[in-house]
């Protein structure tokens, strides 16, 4: 009789607890990381070298994402002066099931409302991996 009962006992204990545990995991999958942007590995940036003050200044960015599971998304400009920064953003999808090989992909940034003079790009991509270019130039 003790037997049965300590068996009982142990049995309702195991269901209970494999109970609870699937509980946890009810529900939808947190998307948060899904929404971060990351940087992406940049191996260079192209450009004619010249633009006019009136027009848009295309530069070609080129580089690897990190995975299949990384999707380009845009480019973050910022115009410091006679700087142009750029960084270039991709989001992450941690819901892929992705085998771990560099992605290739070439993107034109455009800049905008530049003033006429010239400039320096520097691109920022993933790690510490900054490009910079000299000489661009934007003509009146």
């Amino acid at each position: 009789m003790l037997k049965k009962s300590a068996s009982f006992f142990l049995i309702s204990l195991f269901l209970a607890g494999v109970s609870l545990n699937c509980r946890s995991h009810d529900g939808p999958v947190s998307t948060s990381r899904k929404s971060m942007l990351q940087k992406i590995y940049v191996e260079k940036v192209e450009t004619a070298g010249v633009a006019a003050a009136k027009k848009s200044l295309k530069l070609k960015v080129v580089g690897n994402l990190p995975s299949p599971a990384y999707q380009f998304q845009r480019f973050d400009v910022k115009v410091k002066g006679r700087v142009i920064e750029i960084t270039p953003l991709a989001t992450y999808d941690a819901n892929k099931v992705v085998t771990q090989v560099l992605v290739p992909f070439e993107e034109i940034c455009t800049v905008d409302r530049l003033k006429p003079g010239s400039y320096e790009v520097k691109v920022y991509g993933r790690g510490k991996a900054v490009l910079a270019k000299q000489g661009v130039t934007v003509q009146e």
